[in-house]
């Protein structure tokens, strides 16, 4: 394929493929359609100027796929006999393969194998859960707890769970302190932070952790 330029001189077109086998180019100089230019077939071109003979009715065929656009490969035919042929010949030109049902239950024979494996053995035994940690129970009294600071000071000390969550919310919320933790968790849910001294420390850690969680939410600094 090539265009003729305004000089007189030939440019060779590179044909591409839309979503199908068959090449297309654009030709341009059409006033009535976008940008000029018209899609039109490789295989539809070759055939009109180099295969003669044509009938009313009759389309192109590929005789050996369509990805081969030479003169020789190509033919006039009734559409009947190309979407015959079409329906038992693949894009390379050979014979598609008949025993569809066949072939479908090998591929279906094959995964069932692959998939009825038995999963390797491993010696390993399954991690344990990790236990609750030993808080002491809301009954016992507990020295120097009795302000919401003391509080956290005291989780702080004794609770590895609420010592992380403080410092994950603290990376992302950098003015995050003990004693302003009430104050942010307000500002995130205007609500106030909850804290009776019915509560024994497992709760002070489940608040205070949803707290710490709402913070480093809403207040990403």
């Amino acid at each position: 394929m090539r265009r003729l330029l305004k000089s007189g001189r030939y440019k060779p077109v590179k044909a591409w493929t839309t979503g199908g086998p068959y090449a297309a180019v654009y030709l341009y100089g059409f006033p009535n359609v976008t940008r000029h230019r018209k899609k039109c077939y490789v295989h539809r071109l070759v055939a009109t100027h180099f295969i003669k003979d044509k009938k009313p009715g009759e389309v192109v065929h590929h005789k050996k796929g369509p990805s081969n656009n030479q003169a020789r490969n190509l033919d006039w035919v009734p559409v009947e006999e190309n979407l015959k042929a079409r329906k038992y010949l693949g894009p390379d030109g050979k014979p598609k393969q008949k025993k569809v049902k066949d072939h479908v239950q090998t591929l279906n024979a094959k995964k069932q194998k692959h998939t009825d494996k038995p999963a390797p053995k491993t010696d390993k035994a399954p991690k344990p859960l990790p236990e609750a940690e030993p808080l002491p129970d809301k009954d016992d009294y507990i020295p120097d707890t009795d302000t919401l600071q003391q509080k956290i000071k005291y989780l702080g000390k004794n609770s590895k769970e609420f010592r992380a969550a403080f410092l994950e919310a603290k990376k992302v919320v950098k003015q995050l302190k003990s004693r302003n933790l009430a104050d942010l968790h307000k500002e995130a849910t205007g609500k106030g932070l909850k804290i009776t001294d019915k509560m024994g420390p497992a709760e002070w850690k489940t608040r205070l952790i949803a707290a710490l969680y709402a913070i480093k939410t809403r207040l990403k600094t």
